[in-house]
């Protein structure tokens, strides 16, 4: 048996690069208001320990956001963080970003990792997880058209 909570911020996301960037806080704290919500009123049947969030691009931050407003909150760490090519540009070069303190496990794939607003790739380069993978050198990736 598990729980999927589908989360769709996409008015938050889809607007100017900068505003979804800076949107991604206030919807990982939300997400984690939610969730500790829902443990108290369910408290024998979810735990952390269950807890694993998946996000791609913008959502990899909202899911970094999450697990440390959670850890912040509790002093509890949620199990594992799923990050999917995480949103690079005004993250890169900050130290808010999605990494391996913001969950029990953190695994990162990425696959279009590049250096800015402009560039083909927008992802974040560099190592952030307890394992992170970089299929085709996370480059552009074979078969997709984007």
């Amino acid at each position: 048996d598990c729980n999927v909570i589908v989360v769709d911020w996409s008015g938050g996301s889809t607007q100017l690069y900068n505003r979804g960037a800076a949107n991604t806080a206030l919807v990982g704290r939300e997400i984690a208001l939610l969730t500790m919500h829902l443990m108290n009123r369910y408290r024998y049947t979810l735990r952390p320990a269950d807890v694993h969030i998946i996000g791609f691009s913008f959502g990899a931050q909202v899911a970094g956001f999450f697990g440390r407003n959670f850890r912040m909150t509790t002093g509890t760490t949620i199990w594992r963080i799923t990050a999917l090519d995480p949103a690079g540009p005004l993250f890169n070069d900050t130290d808010v970003y999605v990494c391996k303190d913001d969950a029990a496990f953190v695994d990162v794939i990425h696959t279009s990792g590049g250096y800015g607003i402009g560039y083909p790739e927008l992802g974040l380069l560099r190592p952030v997880g307890h394992v992170d993978f970089y299929p085709n050198g996370a480059k552009a990736q074979p078969g997709c058209s984007i």
